[in-house]
């Protein structure tokens, strides 16, 4: 609702202190224009005070930006511009000079008196005052990025700083960073999928959120621009997920060609060697020097003839084992099996 008749007709404008807060309740955003009254956008109060200082030019709009004379505020498309919190002092509860209107009334009856005032009026001279309550019961105490609990008066005068000061916060467009972005995945998915390394991948992934999170603060700190971080950090860990997850299966696709090829024919260690290393498995194989180990059984053929089947299979099941871990135990592998004849 609007004031009292009395206090509208001895004011030199009327601004609304509306302070709308993003869903979870946290106030990061100031919007110039705060109500509508009767079918007329109604500007906020910092915003006359803006005005009024300025010497009432003409306010424009153009460009996502709102233009008060000489002074050029980024905003939304919405109308509203992101707040640039300024920090507190050292053992200050509150970001500009704030005084208790007991001390106030407290300093004028002593000053009528013709006695020194706790609060000269020299610390009011040429300032622009906010008159507002700070008390929790009072309902008038807001959460921001920097506090959980700051006076909606000090809200106010943060906002008409930002706008005198042109401090307000630009959020970089989309269409900017978008194919910065873009290229950033592409690249990064082409160094995962080229370096087989789980550990080097995942090295680069979290540097580059680390440089991404640093670029979004010296942006914000430095240029008072602010870049949407979460896209940048959570792009190059989708990137990585992918990658990993597409040589995993390429991978795996490798290992059963490979197994279906050669498991049958030759022995498991040189399997095993073709799949840590594919690109071994080319034609022609390879030049090198080896050891072939022809081994049979002395006059297998007259005394097999002496002995029944089955004790014939019991003794070749031992001999050949027995040879066969040995063969594996020096590092070779059994090539083939002939009758009582080893391959190795």
């Amino acid at each position: 609702s609007l004031p009292s008749a009395n206090l509208i007709n001895a004011s030199k404008d009327i601004g609304f202190v509306t302070i709308m807060p993003s869903a979870d309740n946290v106030c990061r955003k100031s919007s110039p224009f705060a109500a509508v009254w009767d079918n007329k956008i109604l500007p906020s109060m910092p915003l006359c005070a803006a005005w009024e200082i300025s010497g009432r030019p003409r306010i424009k709009y153009a460009n996502n930006q709102l233009i008060l004379g000489n002074l050029v505020i980024p905003v939304e498309k919405n109308g509203e511009f992101w707040l640039w919190w300024y920090a507190v002092g050292k053992n200050k509860s509150f970001t500009f000079p704030a005084y208790s209107a007991y001390e106030l009334l407290r300093s004028a009856i002593i000053s009528e008196n013709k006695r020194e005032p706790s609060l000269p009026p020299s610390l009011f001279k040429d300032k622009i005052i906010f008159v507002g309550s700070s008390a929790t019961a009072l309902f008038d105490v807001k959460a921001t990025p920097v506090s959980q609990a700051v006076p909606g008066v000090e809200v106010q005068a943060t906002m008409l700083a930002n706008i005198l000061y042109e401090d307000a916060v630009k959020r970089i467009p989309s269409f900017l960073w978008m194919p910065l972005l873009m290229i950033v995945c592409v690249l990064f998915s082409i160094y995962c999928r080229l370096l087989h390394h789980p550990i080097w991948n995942s090295i680069l992934a979290f540097t580059i959120i680390i440089a991404v999170f640093l670029a979004g603060f010296i942006l914000l700190a430095f240029r008072h621009q602010f870049l949407d971080l979460v896209p940048f950090m959570g792009a190059p860990l989708l990137s990585y997920a992918a990658a990993t997850a597409l040589n995993y299966f390429h991978q795996r696709s490798e290992t059963k060609i490979i197994r279906g090829i050669f498991e049958h024919y030759l022995d498991k260690s040189i399997v095993r060697e073709l799949i840590a290393d594919p690109a071994k498995l080319k034609l022609g194989g390879e030049r090198r020097n080896c050891t072939v180990l022809f081994s049979d059984v002395a006059d297998f053929t007259q005394k097999s003839e002496q002995l029944a089947p089955e004790q014939i299979v019991k003794i070749m099941n031992i001999y050949l084992n027995e040879m066969t871990e040995i063969i594996v135990r020096e590092g070779g592998f059994v090539d083939k099996f002939v009758g009582d004849e080893i391959v190795a």
